[in-house]
């Protein structure tokens, strides 16, 4: 496992231990997108060579969901994202190629980076996106009044690779 990518897991554990020490409403299955992450997630550590996509920096989710809408065989992750030069981590968007490599549209030369996050179903990628018409189905779950932390993502809606 790469350093960067302990970390990146370190980081999200921490933030769910903070957010379980809180009495939030108990309804809820997972009480933070964290949880849920770590919980149906991956790692993707290996990265595309050469990638001609590219997108608007700091425009991740629509980057990636423009693209799914050309290219059949890349699939749409979103989940979480660090590398040498950020100390933190932050969501993200990336695509995964037909060898489960990352192609990144959004992050340009990124050094050494680590994603963890889920691949969803184009079809429940672009179902979101429209119905709430907002790019992003992580940090817009709060759209629907939180149903994915209440009931974790419906059947179908992720990619098992």
């Amino acid at each position: 496992m790469s350093d960067n990518l302990t970390r990146l897991l370190n980081k999200l554990q921490a933030r769910v231990d903070l957010i379980d020490s809180f009495p939030l409403n108990p309804m809820y299955k997972y009480k933070s997108m964290e949880k849920l992450i770590l919980e149906v997630g991956k790692p993707y550590v290996t990265t595309a060579k050469n990638s001609k996509l590219k997108g608007t920096p700091k425009n991740c989710y629509e980057n990636c969901f423009k693209i799914i809408n050309k290219y059949q065989d890349l699939t749409y992750c979103e989940g979480y994202a660090t590398d040498d030069e950020v100390s933190e981590i932050f969501t993200h968007a990336w695509l995964i190629n037909e060898k489960g490599e990352v192609v990144d549209p959004t992050w340009r030369e990124p050094s050494n980076p680590a994603y963890f996050g889920a691949a969803f179903n184009r079809d429940f990628v672009i179902d979101f996106v429209t119905k709430f018409n907002e790019f992003g189905v992580l940090e817009t779950d709060y759209r629907q009044r939180h149903k994915f932390k209440i009931e974790g993502f419906p059947e179908g809606a992720l990619l098992h690779k």
